[in-house]
């Protein structure tokens, strides 16, 4: 197909101790994102700059095919380190300026792959929602073979198939959430919006579950017969939540099996996490969490394959632990979906 020329820029796009985040050991080697592009193929021809110098990142950009910017944080692995033991981030802006970087250079070629390294959330919404980029890819710290793995992912040898487990707040939550300041709930009469996918009310850049793959995928949930069918009342719930804490090693009793169907309708194979999410009738209200994860189970399908799996929720599951402490289950109808974009179809649970 010719020779494809990638302009790899960035502070970590020559990374190679910076990829192994904290507490590591010693790596017989380390492949930066640079080696591993540069090494892919022999039709892929590299140009490179730290990005220190967006003048030349932009005469690279300009005559290169796609630009790979691999920005993101530093780790306690290098010094000085933007995130580390006993160091907290104060901002979740892009540090040194490279929000500017990442305007200079899409703004001179038509096609950006976004690559950040990093440990935790940083603010990247204007780029998540800017049509000049093409692609975000969120690695982590990597190690020994970051580079490697990355040059695979971007070209497709692999198909990414991860979720997030973290909320990527928006700049704004840092004015909002002191660093010691760690509550869960959100406080309205105050302005604080929560911390977590159970409580934050706010719009995060990227939710808890999101990921993205080169194929896609349906997700179907659809209720079973209740194994038993009498728990599904608040009383019953009760008894069966006071059993629980009195007996925690053992297996509680299953009230309620669904069965979950993954579908690969796309073009190649892939890998599906299904996110099983509980919310109760009072969700987001009187200190209840707006969902919680109830159960996950990961699939890996081939282009049109289907693979089934079965849920079991317990009382544990149709209850939450209130303002006081106390797991308490709750009147009215509960919700269950599957996915972070199932919610439109959850399956309705009564309990009376």
């Amino acid at each position: 197909h010719g020779t494809i020329k990638l302009a790899v820029m960035g502070r970590n796009a020559d990374a190679t101790n910076n990829m192994q985040g904290n507490y590591f050991g010693d790596a017989p080697y380390l492949v930066s994102p640079l080696q591993g592009l540069t090494d892919f193929d022999a039709s892929v021809e590299t140009s490179y700059c730290d990005g220190s110098n967006t003048n030349q990142a932009v005469r690279l950009a300009k005559a290169a095919d796609v630009a790979v910017l691999v920005v993101g944080l530093t780790s306690e692995a290098v010094s000085p380190s933007d995130e580390a033991e006993g160091k907290d981030r104060e901002s979740l802006i892009l540090p040194e300026n490279q929000d500017a970087l990442i305007q200079a250079v899409s703004d001179a070629v038509d096609k950006v792959v976004l690559v950040v390294m990093g440990g935790g959330p940083v603010d990247i919404a204007q780029w998540r929602d800017s049509p000049k980029v093409q692609a975000i890819m969120w690695c982590g710290y990597p190690g020994q073979d970051g580079g490697t793995a990355l040059a695979d992912a971007i070209f497709g040898v692999t198909n990414p198939g991860g979720k997030l487990t973290q909320t990527w707040y928006p700049e704004e939550f840092t004015q909002q959430a002191a660093l010691d300041d760690y509550r869960m709930r959100p406080n309205v009469t105050e302005g604080y919006p929560g911390r977590s996918y159970r409580f934050y009310t706010g719009n995060p850049v990227f939710a808890f579950g999101d990921g993205m793959s080169y194929t896609t995928f349906d997700i179907v949930l659809e209720s079973q017969p209740a194994t038993y069918q009498h728990v599904l009342s608040a009383e019953g719930l009760e008894k069966e939540l006071a059993t629980a804490a009195l007996t925690p090693l053992e297996k509680p009793a299953p009230l309620i099996s669904l069965k979950v169907t993954v579908s690969n309708n796309g073009t190649r194979t892939g890998s599906e996490v299904a996110l099983l999410y509980v919310a109760s009738p009072n969700a987001g209200a009187d200190g209840a969490p707006l969902k919680s994860l109830a159960a996950f189970e990961k699939f890996h399908l081939a282009a049109g394959e289907s693979g089934e799996a079965v849920f079991q929720l317990t009382a544990e599951h149709l209850s939450f632990v209130n303002v006081h402490g106390e797991r308490r289950a709750v009147r009215g109808t509960w919700r269950v979906w599957a996915g972070n974009h199932g919610e439109a179809a959850a399956i309705e649970v009564a309990v009376a």
